[in-house]
């Protein structure tokens, strides 16, 4: 199988260092408080299931879980059980957090088992014969790779577990939409071959956010491969994964899915850059108050598209 890792530099690293927050209020002293407009502070995410997903993902169920670049933000042991896991905070509070996997109204409650793919989350690059490491340790392409094989264990794990019965949702964004999608073509390749023991696709669901090969805006369609340690690959090719069931959903101006063409639109897409980091590092857990604005099914691959 052919690289599936993303590029776009000074994209990824911007976004990166826009880490999940939100803003508060200052003042000077008690007496001299600072009024902010409200339109500064970051508002409170809404937890509700989104109506593009299936009402019954969550159900019957174990979410694995992968964290994107340098979400190195811990879960607790209450929150997922067991140790809890020194990363993929992020990701658990733009997903599990707003209701992604929370059963219909009414129809009690699914609390799936949710696993964190542990690996290096890391963002480098090579320039000449030295490798610089933006965040984390190694080069973007070997963090994809190393997630890949250990997102594939993980999820032969949790089926096993499950007693091979159930669903397994492979659960992404941004670097690890790009691991997700792997882990789904490897997963789908060994029950093509018939492998007894592969996951049925049937019983696999991906779900990705802010994937860099989304179709026509994504970084990785619309950039050359050039920069070595983080190549790109161009649009996917969505019959990869078979019969697997695959929704992927972008925040339009998020500079990594859904920025546009910076080769052929340079001034705007320079001047939308620190935006779309900030979409793209920032307001992930905020898209049930965004508005989805088109979706379109190609193959067994639903494409939903918000804007703020």
């Amino acid at each position: 199988m052919h690289r599936i890792i993303t590029s776009g530099l000074a994209v990824c690293a911007a976004a990166m260092l826009l880490t999940p927050g939100t803003a508060s209020a200052a003042s000077t002293s008690a007496s001299n408080p600072v009024q902010f407009p409200s339109s500064w502070y970051e508002p409170t995410p809404i937890r509700d299931k989104p109506s593009w997903l299936p009402q019954g993902l969550g159900e019957d169920s174990t979410v694995l879980l992968i964290p994107g670049t340098s979400d190195f933000t811990p879960i607790s042991s209450t929150a997922i059980g067991g140790a809890g896991s020194p990363m993929g905070g992020d990701q658990y509070g733009r997903t599990v957090d707003v209701g992604f996997y929370d059963a219909p109204h009414g129809a009690g409650s699914y609390n799936p088992k949710i696993p964190v793919v542990q690996y290096p989350a890391a963002f480098g690059v090579v320039v000449g014969n030295k490798e610089f490491d933006l965040t984390g340790n190694g080069t973007y392409n070997d963090s994809v790779d190393i997630g890949t094989a250990d997102g594939v264990a993980d999820a032969e794990r949790a089926w096993v577990d499950r007693g091979k019965s159930g669903t397994i949702v492979l659960n992404g964004y941004s670097q690890s939409g790009s691991i997700a999608m792997n882990v789904a073509y490897k997963l789908h390749q060994k029950y093509l071959a018939g492998d007894a023991d592969a996951i049925p696709d049937a019983n696999v669901v991906v779900l990705v956010g802010a994937d860099s090969r989304f179709p026509n805006t994504g970084i990785e369609t619309v950039i050359p491969s050039v920069i070595p340690g983080a190549y790109t690959n161009g649009p996917r090719d969505e019959s990869s994964t078979g019969d697997i069931r695959v929704i992927s959903y972008c925040v339009r101006g998020d500079s990594v899915c859904g920025l546009g063409n910076p080769l052929a639109h340079p001034l705007a897409s320079a001047f939308y850059f620190l935006p779309g980091a900030t979409i793209h590092g920032q307001k992930g857990n905020l898209v049930n108050q965004y508005q989805v604005v088109s979706t379109k099914e190609v193959g067994n691959t639903t494409y939903v598209v918000y804007t703020p």
